[in-house]
This record gives C-alpha cells, structure tokens and sequence, in this order.
C-alpha cells in the first residue's frame, strides 16, 4: 500500500512538473522528454520507491511553480495556494522549510516583475514590503525553534573552517568534490542527469528567464 502511494505521489509530481515545462514555452515532446529524463533515472526514481517526504515534497513545489505562474492573472488565489503549499512543506520536514521559504521568495520576486510593468512605485513599494516580511519570517523561525539549528551559529562556524584552512579556494574546491563525486554522498555519479541540466542552464536563463527564476530561486535557497 505504501508503495502505491509513493508511485501515484510520482506520478503526480511528474505531472505536475510537466504541466509547468509545457505553460513555460517548453514544446510538448521536450517537456516530455525532460521529465522523462528526470524521473527515470536516480535520486527521483530511488526516492520514489521509499517512503521519504523527498517525493511529496517534490510534488509540493511542482504546485507552488505552477501558482507561481498564475501570479499576474490571480494574485490573491495565488498567495493563498503558495502559503498552503509552503506551510505543507514545513510540516512535511523541518529541513524543508528552507524550500518553501525560497518558494514564496520567487513569489516575491514574480510579483515585483508584475507590478513593475505596470507601477514601479508600487514594485518598490512591494519589495520592500517583501524584505520585511521575510525579516520577520526568519526571526519568527528562529524565535520559535522551528529551525533545526541557530543560523548565525551555522555561519560561524564554516567561516572559521573556512579561515583556518589558509587558502580560501582549497575549501571550495573540496566542496565542490564532495557535492560531485563522493561515493556516498555525491551528486553527478547516481545522479548524472545532472550533468545535462548544468550544461543546458545558460541557454535556459536567456530564453526562458521567468521559468528561471521560478525554479532556480527555490532550488538555490534550499
């Protein structure tokens, strides 16, 4: 039973991200394609199979995307669906409420891109609005423990790392080789799809900035 649910929880993810290419611009066999390409190969098609809120939480932003893009036409049904897609995420995982921070941070942005078409005061306005919000958000996170560590004792901590090393490009690049290429942990050997979306990420970014920004905001604050 538990494995059904997954599957149709991947299923349903993959549609909805499809459903997101397809309204970006994206033709109906590349969308096809790129889903394809995402949820038959690993870390998607292992996580599918396990009962981890990775998938779930996938299909959480593929809707949150897809709000994203009926800002303009629909702005308050639209807040209201991404708050519900960002509390969903947040009582999902902890560590997931990164993700839906980042979400309604492309909400932001999206919304400022619309109102400066039409009134940059009121996108100014807007965005400084967005700065305090999201400045209250954070010290409300923290305030009430829902984080699952101090941020700033976080940062400390690296930077001092980061400092005793001697050389402040070593550490980068040892990152960078963990991230990639550690057996256990790393990302371009199980999963070398990624190679392919790194490669094609530039050309995307010009062609396609809105889809950018409504999916690289999120993936880049989590």
């Amino acid at each position: 039973g538990v494995m059904l649910f997954m599957a149709a929880i991947t299923a349903l993810a993959a549609v909805g991200l499809l459903a997101w290419l397809w309204r970006c611009g994206l033709s109906p066999p590349a969308g096809l394609a790129a889903v394809l390409l995402v949820f038959a190969s690993a870390p998607i098609l292992t996580l599918g199979q396990h009962a981890l809120p990775d998938v779930p939480g996938l299909l959480l932003l593929a809707v949150g995307m897809l709000l994203l893009q009926r800002l303009e036409r629909a702005p308050l049904s639209s807040w209201a669906g991404l708050a519900a897609v960002a509390l969903g995420l947040l009582l999902l995982k902890n560590r997931l409420a990164f993700l839906s921070v980042g979400l309604l941070l492309a909400g932001a942005v999206e919304q400022w891109v619309c109102l400066r078409r039409s009134n940059r005061r009121a996108a100014w306005l807007w965005a400084g609005a967005a700065v305090a919000l999201g400045i209250g958000l954070a010290l409300g996170l923290e305030r009430s423990g829902l984080l699952l560590w101090d941020v700033g004792q976080w940062g400390r901590m690296y930077l001092e790392r980061w400092a005793a090393a001697g050389d402040w490009w070593r550490p980068v690049g040892v990152f960078l080789g963990g991230v990639g290429l550690d057996q256990e942990q790393g990302v371009l050997l199980p999963a070398p799809i990624f190679l392919l979306a790194l490669a094609a990420l530039p050309a995307t970014c010009l062609r396609l900035p809105a889809a950018s920004r409504q999916a690289l905001i999120p993936a880049l604050f989590y």
